[in-house]
């Protein structure tokens, strides 16, 4: 995301970050793939500060649950180390930051997850059932039948089966294949689903669906 703040990398590290970029990615990945931040996080703020849930949303032109997720762990860290306050304003800084660095702090997770898996056979825990249940609730999934413009002949982000529940569906049609590119004449405008499966699911509770694989 692009906002109005135009800080460099370093210029964040020497304001924001203490100087120590290292310290603030240990602090980061204690809590980056912590995915209930709509239906625990945003609640707990929204509590504390009414109406930031609609600022953030408002303020976010993210176009993923996903990526304001990552935000919210970003401005947690922030508030909890580096002195910044539940308002719009310091979370846009949080916005910036995570812009800024969000090559950086894939780079680190991705190398930390690898190690943890080697070690230990699993690099994230898993939430409860319900728990992800509740999250991709809040994130936007509704009733598979509820979707009024379904296209069976599109992919989409379903939750898994098994869970004991009706299907719940992320409300967007997706691309799948590269014929499914060309049946619907190249458009653009359309993402592969994917590309936005991680920006979209609940780790272990979330699938992709194509007419396939239904």
């Amino acid at each position: 995301m692009k906002t109005s703040l135009q800080y460099s990398l370093n210029d964040i590290v020497a304001k924001y970050l203490d100087k120590d970029l290292d310290r603030f990615l240990k602090r980061l990945y204690r809590i980056y793939w912590y995915e209930l931040a709509f239906s625990v996080t945003l609640k707990k703020w929204e509590k504390e500060v009414p109406g930031i849930k609609r600022e953030i949303m408002c303020n976010s032109n993210y176009r993923y649950p996903g990526h304001v997720a990552h935000v919210m762990n970003v401005h947690k860290v922030m508030m909890k180390h580096y002195g910044f306050y539940l308002d719009i304003e310091d979370y846009k800084i949080s916005q910036h930051i995570e812009d800024v660095l969000s090559w950086r702090i894939r780079d680190y997770v991705n190398a930390r997850n690898s190690r943890r898996t080697k070690e230990l056979g699993y690099s994230v825990k898993l939430h409860s059932k319900k728990e992800a249940i509740k999250e991709m609730k809040a994130r936007g999934f509704i009733d598979i039948n509820d979707f009024e413009d379904y296209n069976k002949n599109m992919g989409h982000v379903t939750s898994r089966k098994g869970l004991g529940i009706p299907t719940l569906i992320y409300p967007q049609n997706y691309i799948y294949s590269d014929q499914n590119y060309r049946e619907i004449r190249f458009s653009f405008t359309i993402p592969h689903v994917h590309n936005v499966y991680g920006l979209i699911g609940v780790q272990g509770f979330s699938r992709i669906s194509t007419p396939n694989q239904r």
